[in-house]
């Protein structure tokens, strides 16, 4: 995970093997005495299609989070650059550039 001071902007790269919980990120950062004003997620996984629209599970990860923006069917592995807007309830990635 990096922060950028100047931007506010936290940035997450996931690891093999080690699952988190997306929605705790902010607070945990702020528990080290940065306010993050933005999260951004660079993860590889797949994009699953389900009931509720499309889904990206993190390569290793048991978790389904909700995205917007992804390519269609795409088949197979990805790697995506998504902002992260999270909720109690919610976690959602929005694709941006990289």
């Amino acid at each position: 995970m990096t922060t950028e001071l100047s931007t506010g902007c936290v940035t997450v790269r996931s690891f093999p093997l080690r699952e988190i919980v997306l929605p705790d990120i902010p607070r945990a950062v702020r528990r080290s005495g940065f306010d993050p004003g933005e999260m951004k997620l660079v993860a590889r996984g797949a994009v699953e299609e389900t009931e509720g629209g499309s889904m990206f599970r993190i390569r290793h990860w048991r978790q389904l989070y909700e995205i917007k923006g992804a390519p269609k069917s795409p088949g197979g592995e990805i790697e995506i650059t998504a902002q992260v807007a999270t909720s109690d309830r919610r976690t959602v990635l929005r694709i941006v550039a990289p």
